[in-house]
């Protein structure tokens, strides 16, 4: 495998399915191919204004001879928040986006109030 792959309507990716309540826990699991280089995953939280609001590092979960998942398990006060993940490898980093055009998606809230074509809330 050679692609970096998360699905958030996958649950061996996203717990729980669909928006996630306040005070609720919530898991995200990325798996990354060894090929990719990834040393290390961080979840980036913003806001409606692509304001930076919270990085949360994943810890390796588990890997074998081609991959390695990460996980990452936290919870939210009640807002609406757009995510995207930094992969850190060496000699830098990149980004990967999570886009859905034409949607708002929440996470902690029962009605999106922004959309961002760049990214997606957790949904």
């Amino acid at each position: 495998m050679d692609r970096i792959l998360f699905n958030s309507r996958d649950p061996q990716h996203k717990t729980p399915f669909g928006t996630v309540r306040t005070g609720d826990c919530c898991v995200l699991r990325l798996l990354t191919p060894h090929v990719s280089g990834a040393t290390g995953v961080t979840l980036m939280l913003e806001d409606c204004d692509e304001q930076p609001l919270r990085e949360l590092p994943f810890v390796p979960e588990s890997e074998d001879a081609d991959v390695r998942w990460w996980r990452c398990e936290f919870s939210l006060p009640r807002g609406l928040y757009f995510y995207w993940f930094r992969v850190e490898k060496a000699g830098g980093s990149f980004r990967i986006t999570v886009a859905r055009p034409r949607r708002g998606a929440q996470l902690h809230n029962p009605a999106p109030v922004c959309y961002n074509e760049a990214y997606a809330g957790v949904c």
